[in-house]
């Protein structure tokens, strides 16, 4: 079924299942933003769950026209909050990529118009050459010319979207 944008609750006092507790669950399991609808009882244990009063929760009896500006404006939070997550996500996942990249133990190099413009230490150990010298070194110059013409028809049949054996072989 359709997912909820935005969950409310009625912020009653003395009900078995506690609201904060549900409402608790229903972020954590479902990362949907939780309004609470309360009165005056109820606003102690909205602060008692971290929630800040002005933003999360609007006070009975509710005016339809509230209602709706405090949705848009959790919603609004809610999409920055997603936005930050999405981008540290990220942010992860490139330190992780770099690491691996950074610290494996083959050479791994990116090369576009017949210049690298990037390369692992590895790389940089096993062809020779400082970071310096590779930056403007041209790729041709670190493959043996016996195998220049292979890799080249080799390279060609991949930009054109042909599969290659993986191994060069002589």
């Amino acid at each position: 079924g359709k997912r909820p944008d935005i969950v409310l609750v009625d912020g009653v006092p003395g009900r078995r299942l506690d609201t904060i507790d549900l409402a608790d669950k229903i972020r954590s399991r479902f990362d949907i933003p939780v309004v609470f609808v309360a009165d005056e009882a109820c606003e102690d244990r909205i602060c008692r769950a971290g929630l800040s009063i002005p933003i999360r929760s609007i006070l009975k009896p509710v005016r339809e026209r509230e209602l709706r500006e405090k949705i848009e404006i959790v919603l609004h939070f809610e999409a920055i909050g997603k936005k930050g997550r999405q981008i540290e996500a990220q942010r992860k996942s490139e330190e992780k990529y770099r690491n691996v990249i950074e610290n494996a133990i083959e050479a791994i190099c990116v090369i576009q118009d017949g210049t690298f413009i990037y390369y692992n230490p590895e790389a940089i150990r096993l062809f020779g050459y400082s970071a310096a010298e590779l930056a403007v070194l041209p790729t041709k110059k670190t493959i043996h010319p016996e195998d220049q013409e292979h890799v080249s028809s080799a390279r060609k049949r991949r930009v054109r979207g042909e599969q290659i054996e993986g191994k060069y072989s002589h």
